[in-house]
């Protein structure tokens, strides 16, 4: 690579790095120095590291589909800008975006544009995007600027003029990943970056707090409201909210009461005064009229109009993104700031105009048409045939108004690395732009610059393959900033301390499915290192009581019956290969390891902003590591091959590290607030339970066996525990003690019911029922149910026992499950629905059922 020449553009394309003339501009000549000085060795040593703390940063990038979205890769060659180039263009954007501003306030307001003809009324009632309940005259007073957030798409055309693709004027997409590429390409080109003088970026987000921070009251938080965790760009919500500091919440967490709006958290409802939006208009509120009914926060636009909450940017700007409205910008240009339009875009037919509709059908090859409704889908009559263009044609004059014409622009071209390889790539530059105190605009000297592989790019319809940091040199030496500024007075608050009721749900679940994960991780590796350690033939090994014990544990505890339980039990016992293979890589079943694996991934990712970076770097390495256990090439009879057992058991052992690494960081470097008193009580609750099923079906038969003592004494990590305790052979009783009864052996079972009664005396307001509270008593009843217990009486044969082992087990198996049924009810009430592992779950009992809170639909 060293010494290479940066690739030029193709013919009729903009070159971003040369002259007409050939010769390399001055603001990219030092870099393009910089970055072909390296070796191709230095050169993916570099890609690497971004590559890694990517990952350091988030869990995944695409939590539904578990890998990178498009346009996620970064470059390692920045976009350059000199500082006059980059401040010319956003003042043109600054303009466009004062210009949405006061139409925003005419649409919602006087509409003297509709009265007076320049602004077509069909054009405005045919975009989704009006909200006609939001219209008011107060919409019309400039107190206040209506749109403090705004981003705009452009391509540079073949002469060098900047043109506006497409506008953002709901939430600006692309911020989060835009401040993520700074921070992960200043760290990877540190030299290049100090000594070419990057302009800051923390400005604009101090700028950003401090716009929210004007409309949160004394008694009120802002919060951000944001799509699941399943949603492509759930990664930049997460990681905006960590940076910002403010609550990440879901429609499912606020609620609408008379005008207001609330947070609902597990100690009840908290005001919220701002809503710091990254939903469109027509997925926030179900209520709006056409919009469809379901999801979002009913009442919410309500609570807008009338004053209740502040919504950045404001419900109903959607309407500014109507494509049909570039037809007629530089009239209201003209009209709304007496000003000639700056940065224009692709010439734009809008087809509810006779006469515009008549040019556009007369040169269709000329242009890309496309609904103003679904801008995404675009088609272009240069690849349709003759039918199928007359088929289109048909749809357009059916209903004009709802269409445009815009001519195809092709983009600019700027080097990029393809592994070690320096090509030429077309980009996409999308600035962000944010309300100042002067009725203007201030820009983010950066920007989400796009890269797409086609040499000729159409208006929307080359999707981005990755994307670059964008860098504006500035003249002078810049200062070191950062968001994090000293205050003269305290600041407003941004995040109350009462956890949301989701995300209370969510880190208990997480605990949950740590301690499931753990249980399979153990139960699966002592039975195959059971297999490995007996030198007896195979058939021999598997028919002796200790093995089968152990097989019938890994079903009843994994919940995957029939498994070794059951009708034929004896038969899969005797040939278990393929239920061990289902249960080490069957990710499609619930209950096995590949399985556990998958939800506990699933579950840390909903919640990415709560995590700490040591601990989003253990689930990465987790889920690398289930990557080798998927990709192990196991044979139909592996358990007959001591090399496979051996390839398998270490990746099982590496597997458990991390999980013990995951559960110490949980435990050490968070702060034992409200999340992790419910992370602790949902482990305690999952460890319980699954101690119970384990041991009551390990000992469902042949329970003086001493190989199988020995083997329920491994799968609890207690063997050096009972030998330096008991020196002396394996007696059951002393066994049972152990596991079972024992409250200062962290793996037994009496630990976690009085670790979890310890939790529950902890967590915020319990509701009371009759005067008795009905969580603590069913946390009291499982300990005492446990100090009463004598050894003698569990392992007594005697039927008319009430106190047998398996009433025993069966008992606190019901009331671990009441008192996770019990915190549902109490905390998290307001989801849908409880989750459950579903398979080894039993009903619950009379005793437990009594000390239930009754269910009420309220707040929480």
């Amino acid at each position: 690579m060293t010494g290479a020449a940066p690739q030029t553009a193709p013919p009729a394309h903009y070159d971003e790095t040369r002259h007409t003339d050939g010769g390399v501009r001055r603001e990219w000549t030092a870099l393009l120095s910089h970055i072909t000085a390296y070796s191709p060795d230095q050169l993916a040593s570099r890609q690497r590291e971004i590559d890694r703390q990517f990952r350091a940063n988030g869990l995944a990038y695409d939590p539904a589909a578990g890998g990178n979205p498009s346009g996620r890769a970064l470059d390692t060659i920045p976009m350059v800008f000199d500082e006059a180039a980059w401040n010319a263009l956003v003042h043109g954007v600054q303009q466009r975006a004062r210009l949405k501003a006061a139409l925003f306030r005419d649409i919602y307001g006087a509409q003297r544009l509709v009265s007076e003809g320049v602004l077509p009324a069909e054009m405005l009632y045919a975009h989704r995007g009006y909200l006609r309940d939001l219209v008011s005259s107060e919409a019309s007073t400039p107190a206040m600027l209506p749109l403090p957030l705004f981003s705009c798409d452009l391509r540079r055309s073949v002469t060098g003029d900047w043109l506006a693709l497409r506008e953002r004027s709901q939430y600006p997409t692309g911020l989060g990943y835009t401040l993520e590429n700074r921070m992960v390409l200043s760290r990877v080109l540190p030299s290049a970056f100090k000594s070419y003088r990057v302009r800051r970026v923390a400005a604009f987000f101090r700028r950003l707090q401090q716009t929210v921070a004007a409309q949160v009251s004394s008694n009120a938080q802002c919060v951000m409201l944001c799509h699941a965790s399943t949603h492509p760009d759930y990664f930049e919500y997460a990681w905006l909210s960590k940076y910002l500091g403010y609550a990440m919440v879901e429609p499912a967490d606020l609620t609408v009461r008379d005008g207001l709006v609330f947070l609902k958290t597990i100690t009840g409802l908290q005001p919220v005064r701002t809503v710091l939006r990254f939903m469109d208009d027509d997925t926030v509120d179900p209520l709006v009229e056409g919009k469809v009914v379901g999801g979002g926060v009913p009442g919410l636009v309500d609570a807008a109009r009338r004053g209740g909450v502040t919504v950045i940017n404001p419900l109903g700007a959607g309407v500014l993104d109507n494509t049909a409205l570039e037809s007629i910008l530089p009239a209201l240009c003209e009209a709304l700031l007496g000003e000639t339009l700056a940065v224009a875009a692709p010439r734009t037919l809008w087809l509810g105009d006779a006469a515009q509709r008549a040019t556009a059908l007369n040169d269709a090859s000329g242009f890309d048409f496309w609904s103003i409704n679904a801008p995404e889908d675009v088609f272009s009559p240069r690849a349709l045939d003759e039918a199928a263009w007359r088929a289109r044609v048909a749809v357009l004059e059916n209903n004009p108004a709802e269409y445009v014409a815009q001519a195809p622009l092709a983009a600019s071209f700027a080097p990029s690395l393809l592994g070690t390889e320096m090509v030429s790539r077309a980009l996409t530059l999308r600035t962000f732009h944010i309300a100042d105190d002067a009725g203007g605009y201030e820009s983010l000297p950066g920007g989400w610059c796009l890269l797409h592989d086609s040499p000729t790019v159409e208006t929307g319809t080359a999707p981005d393959v990755a994307c670059k940091d964008t860098w504006v040199l500035a003249a002078d030496f810049i200062d070191e900033d950062t968001l994090l500024q000293p205050r003269d007075s305290e600041p407003v608050r941004a995040e109350t301390g009462d956890l949301p009721s989701r995300l209370a749900e969510n880190v208990f679940w997480l605990g949950r499915y740590s301690e499931r994960l753990d249980s399979v991780l153990r139960l699966v590796r002592t039975t195959l290192n059971a297999l490995l350690d007996d030198d007896r033939p195979r058939d021999i090994s598997l028919s002796t009581p200790g093995m089968q014990g152990l097989l019938r544990a890994t079903t009843a505890a994994t919940g995957t019956a029939p498994g070794f339980l059951g009708r034929g039990a004896k038969r899969r016992m005797a040939q278990p290969d393929r239920e061990l293979l289902s249960l080490l890589q069957d990710a499609t079943r619930v209950g096995t390891l590949a399985n556990a694996l998958q939800q506990l991934h699933s579950s840390a990712t909903a919640l990415n902003d709560r995590l700490s970076g040591e601990q989003v770097r253990v689930f990465n390495r987790l889920r690398d590591t289930q990557g080798l256990l998927d990709t192990l090439a196991l044979p139909a009879d592996f358990s007959s091959h001591d090399e496979h057992l051996g390839n398998t058991l270490h990746v099982l052992d590496e597997l458990l590290l991390l999980t013990a690494a995951s559960t110490g960081l949980g435990h050490e470097n968070i702060t034992h607030s409200d999340d992790w008193l419910f992370t602790q009580l949902g482990r305690r609750i999952e460890r319980a339970n699954q101690i119970a099923v384990t041991v009551a079906a390990a000992l469902s038969s042949d329970r003086y066996n001493a190989r199988l003592m020995e083997n329920l004494l491994r799968l609890f990590d207690s063997v050096m525990t009972y030998r330096s305790r008991y020196r002396s052979d394996l007696d059951l009783r002393r066994v049972v003690q152990l596991l079972l009864l024992d409250e200062i052996n962290p793996r037994s079972l009496a630990y976690q019911l009085a670790a979890a009664h310890d939790v529950i005396e902890r967590l915020p307001e319990r509701r009371a029922v009759a005067g008795h509270d009905a969580l603590g008593k069913l946390a009291i009843a499982a300990v005492s149910q446990v100090r009463l217990a004598d050894p003698n009486r569990l392992l007594s044969d005697d039927r008319d026992n009430w106190q047998s082992l398996q009433k025993f087990l069966k008992g606190v198996q019901d009331l671990t499950e009441s008192m996770a049924d019990a915190i549902n009810g109490v905390y998290f009430s307001h989801t849908e629905a409880s989750r459950s592992f579903g398979l080894n779950r039993l009903p619950i009992g009379n005793m437990a059922r009594s000390a239930l809170p009754p269910q009420r639909d309220d707040a929480r």
